[in-house]
């Protein structure tokens, strides 16, 4: 398999730099806690940002178990926890570095999967590229299923339905089924489960937390990166669906509402 690895290999190597170069303007809204009140994106799901940050921060507390031999492991992990509201164990791929001491605070990627795949086909590809440039320069780096290998993050829209074919996008958003709206739902949620457990285990730098993603892992960075923008320092989505034309706007302020830097590739 081949993916975009010059824009990724960008956004990784920026999360090492991220720690020798902080922002000069203190993020606003990075503590799940205190999350920014009344942001919503209307050609996704209906669910609340600031109120699904606190659910996945709450269920992260429920799941943690300090003195499990898991607890802050090292190394490449195949992980699972309980979703009770898809009724199933969610997997996660995630990656720490092996100087992760438990007390200095690392940068996190997040990195979501194509449509088709799962959480674990982009960091075993290209040889495990991804992994070892985490492991190079020493930052976190976790991949979720997203509920399905279809469920594409809580947005209905897919190719060819990209900025300029405001028709293809509006049917697409027409098209979404009973069915098909809980799954972008759950795969919405699973993305933010995973951040908060991850979140709470490790000690991540809350001000270097990046999105990335490629195919309808692209199009889930746009969307998940405006809706939650208060969580981001950067978010790289490569050959990914865009936003319909209609609601560019409104990404764009909801993007710009909770944050003092954006993505570069924005």
């Amino acid at each position: 398999m081949t993916i975009p690895i010059p824009l990724a290999v960008a956004l990784l190597v920026s999360a090492a730099a991220a720690q020798q170069n902080p922002p000069a303007t203190v993020l606003p809204c990075v503590s799940q806690s205190t999350p920014c009140a009344g942001q919503s994106i209307a050609f996704g799901s209906a669910i609340d940002a600031d109120q699904q940050i606190r659910e996945s921060h709450s269920l992260a507390k429920s799941l943690a178990v300090p003195g499990n031999p898991q607890w802050r492991a090292k190394g490449d992990q195949h992980r699972t926890y309980r979703f009770s509201a898809a009724g199933e164990d969610m997997p996660y791929r995630l990656y720490v570095p092996a100087s992760c001491d438990g007390q200095s605070k690392l940068p996190l990627i997040v990195m979501l999967h194509g449509a088709g795949s799962d959480e674990n086909r982009y960091l075993d590809g290209n040889n495990k590229q991804l992994l070892r440039l985490a492991e190079q320069h020493g930052y976190v780096l976790v991949s979720p299923l997203g509920y399905s290998p279809l469920g594409a993050y809580g947005t209905p829209l897919k190719l060819p339905a990209v900025f300029g074919q405001p028709e293809a996008a509006a049917k697409q958003r027409a098209d979404v089924t009973p069915e098909q709206k809980r799954a972008l739902e759950l795969s919405e949620k699973d993305v933010l489960n995973v951040i908060e457990i991850v979140l709470n285990e490790y000690p991540i730098d809350q001000k270097s937390i990046f999105l990335m993603g490629h195919s309808m892992g692209g199009g889930g960075t746009w969307y998940l990166g405006a809706k939650y923008s208060q969580l981001w320092r950067a978010i790289a989505p490569m050959s990914g669906p865009f936003v319909d034309e209609a609601n560019r706007s409104e990404e764009r302020r909801v993007a710009k509402k909770c944050r003092s830097r954006w993505s570069p590739y924005h």
